[in-house]
């Protein structure tokens, strides 16, 4: 399944989205730093430790498309997802 949504997590925790906003910027980050971070440590372990096709993470990490996944990779490693994975592939490194 996909990421959530702030509204998701907000009712989860059983708060509105303008407290779970405070709350988050009272520890000096927001709900879309996080899901960056998030976004890049599953990428790398899913690349990495699994054999998902690069579509599936896309998907599962809420990109509109392959394209767009594969943009924000190679902005955070300088390489493309294919490559990432040929070379982490059965590490445990990422």
């Amino acid at each position: 399944s996909q990421l959530p949504s702030a509204h998701a997590i907000a009712k989860q925790l059983e708060m509105s989205n303008a407290t779970l906003r405070r709350k988050l910027a009272f520890l000096l980050t927001s709900f879309a730093q996080i899901k960056l971070e998030l976004r890049k440590a599953l990428s790398k372990r899913l690349l990495s430790q699994s054999n998902i096709s690069i579509e599936e993470i896309a998907y599962q990490l809420s990109y509109s498309d392959t394209r767009s996944f594969s943009r924000a990779f190679k902005q955070w490693t300088d390489m493309t997802p294919s490559a990432y994975r040929r070379q982490t592939s059965g590490n445990d490194n990422f």
